[in-house]
């Protein structure tokens, strides 16, 4: 069950990190829409393979590896949020 849970926790760094990568450097690629296909199905594919992975160990697994990504998610969002009230200076 431990397992699942650090499993999980991995599954949502990389997903989600993945992410927060792509949107960074959105601006600075060539062709962004199909760099933001490709990050999606990258990311996509750790994320069904994991997965996949924890529900052959049962479904109590899935529901930890499901909890440790959205534990993941709050605390990565948490730590980006941006102020609204401050003007965003790095626009290009």
């Amino acid at each position: 069950m431990i397992v699942s849970f650090l499993i999980g926790l991995l599954i949502g760094i990389l997903y989600f990190g993945g992410l927060y990568y792509t949107t960074q450097k959105f601006n600075h690629v060539k062709s962004p829409g199909l760099f933001m296909i490709l990050s999606f199905i990258f990311r996509m594919g750790i994320l069904l393979t994991g997965l996949y992975y924890l529900a052959q160990a049962g479904f109590k697994n899935i529901l930890l590896g499901f909890l440790a990504i959205m534990i993941v998610r709050m605390i990565m969002v948490s730590k980006i949020k941006k102020d609204p009230s401050k003007p965003d200076t790095k626009r290009e």
